[in-house]
């Protein structure tokens, strides 16, 4: 009888002892399931995150990459046409100041031939001189001389400036290259569609783990259902239930 007693509060320790495995084991399992569903969600908002990202940023990217396209068009045709413009003023300047050049040469040779015929015919025509030097306006014209130089020079320095601007603009655009390429290769290479595609299968491998936690809590909720009956050597019958 004491053997008996024995064997019972051995078979009971042991069934007490697979209570507590079963209950710790289910307790650990849900654990697991948890930190996986969590694990799960915390990975689809990175990766949804991740995905908006990429797509407003090769967004933005197109957008910028357009709208300096089309300034900088805008910027170059301007120039273009002010240097065309700067060009023909300049070129009409010079035209004029070589004439004007020309026309000061001849006025220089007729005063010289004007003073020696004063120098002959001082006493006799001293009033007809004074008509003549009077109608030249040499130095009415001189001062128009000196006002076109000085207008030359203007055009020489826009010109000057215009190239300098031009020259900013093309460092503008390499460095706009040198952003684009710092991005991911993977990034500059893939277009909206493809953003696009992968996105939705993302969207569609996430309702396919969905799917697999909720068969695997299903199968868990099978297995607590699941019993077993220890029959004792007394005949005594114990139902162990996980």
């Amino acid at each position: 009888m004491e053997e008996y007693m024995q064997m019972m509060k051995l078979l009971r320790s042991q069934m007490n002892d697979l209570e507590d495995q079963v209950v710790t084991v289910a307790v650990d399992e849900q654990k697991h399931l948890t930190a996986i569903c969590n694990m799960e969600k915390d990975l689809d908002l990175v990766l949804n995150f991740f995905l908006f990202v990429n797509v407003q940023a090769l967004e933005l990217i197109n957008q910028e990459r357009v709208s300096s396209s089309v300034k900088l068009k805008e910027k170059r045709s301007y120039y273009i046409k002010v240097v065309e413009e700067m060009n023909a003023k300049l070129q009409e300047q010079q035209d004029w100041i070589h004439s004007n050049k020309l026309h000061m040469g001849e006025l220089g040779l007729l005063e010289g031939k004007t003073g020696e015929v004063k120098r002959k015919i001082e006493d006799k025509s001293t009033s007809r001189t004074h008509t003549i030097a009077d109608n030249v306006n040499f130095k009415d014209l001189k001062t128009k001389m000196g006002v076109a130089t000085a207008r030359l020079d203007e055009i020489s320095a826009k010109k000057s400036e215009l190239v300098l601007k031009n020259s900013k603009m093309q460092q503008s655009i390499e460095q706009l290259k040198c952003k684009v390429a710092e991005f991911p290769s993977l990034l500059r290479e893939m277009g909206m569609k493809a953003l696009e595609e992968e996105l939705k299968a993302l969207s569609s491998d996430k309702a396919a783990e969905t799917e697999y936690l909720h068969s695997l809590m299903e199968k868990i909720e099978q297995l607590k259902g699941i019993s077993h009956v220890i029959r004792c050597a007394c005949g005594v019958e114990y139902k162990v239930e996980m």
